[in-house]
């Protein structure tokens, strides 16, 4: 069975991959995009709190998921509208199931922030979204969302 995170992880990339605006959605991808004159998304974990609560002798975890979704675009004309229309698609995607399947029973947009860059490959426009997701699962078996 996989671990926890890695089930909201996926659920998180199934609820976005449906996005026909982006030329490639990856999960969890290290190393250069395929093309980086091209749309582009992104997933990764950020970070993970863990708080311990025991009740009925059972050891549960209330945990937050931190997870990044980065837009990476090449720069056109207009940049920031073409950003606010991406991470609006992926707000829109999200938010069609805001308990992933029943892994999650909280999700928040905490923040979004825009960069721009120049370099060798050109100029890039990229928005990264951080989202706080909230779940529960066995403290003695991370793999069992409760």
């Amino acid at each position: 069975m996989p671990h926890s995170r890695t089930l909201i992880r996926q659920a998180v990339y199934n609820s976005i991959s449906g996005i026909t605006q982006f030329d490639g959605i990856y999960n969890s991808y290290v190393g250069p995009f395929p093309n980086s004159d091209s749309v582009n998304i992104l997933t990764l974990d950020e970070s993970v709190a863990y708080e311990h609560s025991c009740m009925n002798d059972t050891s549960e975890q209330e945990r937050e998921l931190r997870i990044l979704i980065e837009i990476r675009t090449p720069v056109y004309n207009e940049l920031l509208d073409n950003l606010d229309s991406f991470t609006e698609y992926v707000e829109n995607a999200i938010y069609k199931d805001t308990t992933l399947n029943n892994y999650a029973y909280n999700i928040n947009l905490e923040s979004l922030t825009f960069e721009y860059s120049r370099d060798s490959d050109g100029q890039l426009g990229k928005a990264t979204m951080t989202y706080s997701l909230l779940y529960q699962c066995d403290g003695s078996n991370p793999s069992t969302i409760l």
